[in-house]
């Protein structure tokens, strides 16, 4: 299997993920694979998965990852999400995304890659302790193709790995396909909807990681 290097630039792992889709719906994770690694002392088990991807009746074999973007990116991002910015600009926030923290806390982003392409990007935020938010934002020429939830399962590796417990997020009452999204993936509605900051109507989902899972 093809190794992926410095997903994070603390935990440094690899894996191959491959997931198994059929037209745009997920059937099932086709294969799995399990190493250790060691990371500042201690060991750490990482799940390698092998995931089939069937479109057209034609299977094709991609591998998806996530990485931290670059600064060669930068004119990507322009194009599908930054516009209003020069590429010089996008240069200094990817600099500034890989510090790793926003606001005193830990923050991550990353791009969404499958077959060298960029079809994405994803943020971590540490809410509080062992509470993280994941942020995925799919590019509109590559969506309704699996790939938010694709994304989603690796950033549930990588928060296991890093020891957090829950996945909170605030969606849209309005936004039907992304709670149905977070139903998929074992996310469940907490408490009453309310109405934010920006003064939309929304509600809290929340997704936990038994003890076992999380170490």
């Amino acid at each position: 299997m093809r190794k992926i290097k410095n997903i994070m630039s603390v935990v440094k792992f690899y894996f191959d993920v491959f997931f198994a889709l059929e037209g745009n719906v997920y059937r099932k994770i086709a294969g799995r694979q399990n190493t250790t690694e060691v990371c500042n002392g201690r060991k750490i088990k990482i799940t390698l998965i092998r995931v089939t991807i069937s479109a057209n009746r034609t299977k094709e074999n991609i591998i998806m990852q996530l990485r931290n973007f670059e600064k060669q990116d930068a004119s990507i991002l322009a194009d599908k999400m930054y516009g209003n910015l020069s590429v010089e600009q996008i240069e200094d926030m990817i600099r500034q995304w890989n510090t790793k923290q926003y606001d005193g806390k830990y923050f991550d982003m990353f791009a969404v890659v499958t077959s060298d392409v960029i079809v994405g990007m994803l943020s971590l935020y540490k809410i509080k302790e062992k509470t993280l938010h994941i942020g995925p934002v799919i590019f509109p020429e590559f969506r309704k193709k699996g790939f938010a939830k694709a994304a989603m399962t690796l950033a549930f590796d990588v928060a296991k790995k890093m020891g957090f417990c829950t996945i909170s997020q605030q969606i849209r009452t309005d936004n039907v396909a992304s709670i149905a999204l977070h139903r998929s993936l074992g996310f469940e509605i907490v408490g009453t909807p309310f109405v934010n900051v920006k003064g939309n109507e929304v509600c809290i989902c929340e997704k936990h990681f038994s003890n076992d899972e999380s170490k």
